[in-house]
């Protein structure tokens, strides 16, 4: 099992560049590369480094795709909002644009791509309320990715990366069923060969506290201890013919159980805002306290690691500088010895 970091060209990111830090922090934790979100211009410095590469993700893609125009008046109104999000107004745009970033990875020659398979509406984040189920969103993106592998993969390429679908909570891939997962494989036009899949700790987690919801006993933040116990009753129910497929872990604590309730007052606050990136912004400021990407603390990892047996295990922390960035890794590190 290799063990990468990840990271992306965020500006926030870019600090590690800036500060001189990436390369000492690689060799202080034995880490042998990055797993890459590229947003724009790759620095040179990063490219030697990828292992794995994360393509972006427009989780309100959905309503473009299936041309449900009077919910893209609501959400994205005016023409210049969807050249924004999706490249243009047409399918072919949005085709297009997943394709640049499909390009843009594969000049990485990386080992595997990560893609997210779901969907997720401004105001499903505080609603809890989804627009659409599984299948819905999976079949829709495997047409979606068709296309977009039409233009892009290279036929009878050598030493082209596997294909991986990471786990959310939300609406597509995310409990790592055989079905849910022969829905999806067997309506890409890629060899299952090609395929395979990402466990994200902190999504499994999420989902859990999801399901759990309204009869969570736990009121609050919940421990590492208490998350690793309900991360092993969510592996334990995994198929082993899916676990095989599971080829990278991400690796983060998220802790806020107590925030998969919803929230009403806030989702009248959203729905009051007209401008689409302020929604936007209120959105991803409740993600990303949803989904901290905190470090585990004082718990052993390695039995959790050891059953599922990933080829990559990703450490994916948020962090403002070196100085956090080496603090979280040193905690999260000791989990696994």
């Amino acid at each position: 099992m290799r063990q990468l970091l990840a990271l992306s060209t965020h500006k926030k990111d870019l600090v590690l560049l800036e500060e001189g830090g990436l390369d000492s922090l690689l060799r202080e934790f034995s880490l042998e590369g990055l797993e890459l979100l590229p947003w724009g211009e790759i620095p040179e410095e990063f490219r030697g480094r990828v292992v794995g590469v994360h393509l972006p993700f427009q989780p309100v893609w959905l309503p473009f795709w299936l041309e449900e125009h009077s919910y893209l008046r609501e959400v994205f109104p005016g023409e210049d909002n969807l050249v924004r999000f999706f490249g243009g107004t047409r399918k072919e745009d949005f085709i297009s644009l997943m394709a640049k970033w499909f390009r843009q990875a594969l000049c990485l020659k990386p080992r595997y791509l990560v893609l997210h398979a779901s969907h997720c509406g401004v105001e499903e984040v505080f609603s809890l309320r989804f627009r659409y189920d599984t299948n819905t969103v999976l079949f829709a993106l495997a047409e979606l990715l068709n296309l977009v592998f039409e233009e892009t993969w290279p036929l009878g390429g050598k030493d082209l990366p596997v294909v991986l679908f990471e786990n959310l909570w939300w609406p597509g891939l995310r409990s790592f069923q055989s079905e849910e997962i022969e829905f999806l494989f067997s309506r890409l036009r890629l060899p299952v060969s090609s395929l395979g899949l990402v466990l994200d700790t902190s999504h499994l987690l999420n989902l859990s506290y999801l399901l759990k919801r309204p009869s969570c006993s736990v009121e609050g933040p919940v421990r590492p201890a208490q998350a690793l116990s309900l991360l092993w009753q969510a592996i334990r129910k995994i198929p082993a013919e899916i676990k095989e497929l599971i080829r990278v872990v991400h690796l983060n604590f998220s802790p806020r159980c107590d925030l998969f309730v919803p929230d009403q007052r806030a989702l009248e606050i959203l729905l009051e805002t007209k401008d689409p990136l302020e929604r936007f912004s209120l959105a991803r400021k409740r993600v990303l306290a949803m989904d901290p990407h905190l470090p585990f603390v004082g718990v052993d990892l390695r039995f959790l690691l050891e059953d599922l047996a990933p080829d990559f295990l990703v450490h994916e922390l948020r962090f403002t500088d070196c100085q956090e960035l080496f603090h979280r890794l040193t905690l999260q590190r000791s989990c696994l010895s």
